[in-house]
């Protein structure tokens, strides 16, 4: 496990409309967080799932929350970029390692709670993070002091994004090889 503890202090995020920009550099351009809000009891999107936005193909890679509101569901995607050709940087080899972080959240700024919640996707120095859980928590003065642990965020290669982008179509167009 690294012990990080600095790097968790430059996270921010921003929402515009139904997707969060997410500020920085690195793979934020393959990797996205979606919002879609769907109304109760209608089938919403899974893993795997190729969805269109900003006019580009987008492949669901995975789910950071769920909430249900009255007549209203609302899932929280992790997106990758099925039209973005790109290589692996080494260090995302490593599946299942797992990183410390902290978060100081200042006393009136509760939202940032938000950001970090379990399942949810953080960026630090340019790479995608999903946290997997708390490990502590610390009053230091006016401050909260969480401590969390993440993953790197594993994109799906390339060669499988595009065979799913090829069977989508296919689908659109009802082909069928014989």
């Amino acid at each position: 496990m690294n012990n990080d503890n600095t790097a968790a202090k430059g996270m921010e995020d921003e929402f515009k409309g139904s997707i969060a920009v997410l500020r920085g550099d690195g793979m934020r351009h393959i990797i996205k967080s979606l919002q879609k809000t769907y109304r109760l009891y209608k089938q919403p999107h899974n893993i795997g799932d190729l969805i269109e936005f900003e006019q580009k193909q987008w492949i669901i890679i995975g789910i950071e929350a769920i909430s249900i509101n009255f007549d209203k569901v609302k899932v929280i995607y992790t997106i990758q970029n099925a039209e973005e050709s790109y290589v692996y940087p080494p260090e995302f080899n490593r599946s299942n390692q797992t990183f410390a972080f902290e978060k100081r959240i200042r006393t009136g700024k509760e939202p940032v709670l938000e950001t970090i919640q379990p399942g949810r996707v953080f960026w630090v120095k340019g790479k995608p993070y999903q946290s997997i859980g708390f490990t502590d928590i610390s009053i230091e003065f006016t401050d909260i002091v969480i401590g969390f642990e993440g993953r790197l965020v594993q994109p799906i290669p390339t060669k499988e994004v595009r065979g799913k982008v090829l069977n989508e179509r296919k689908k659109k167009l009802n082909l069928q090889i014989f």
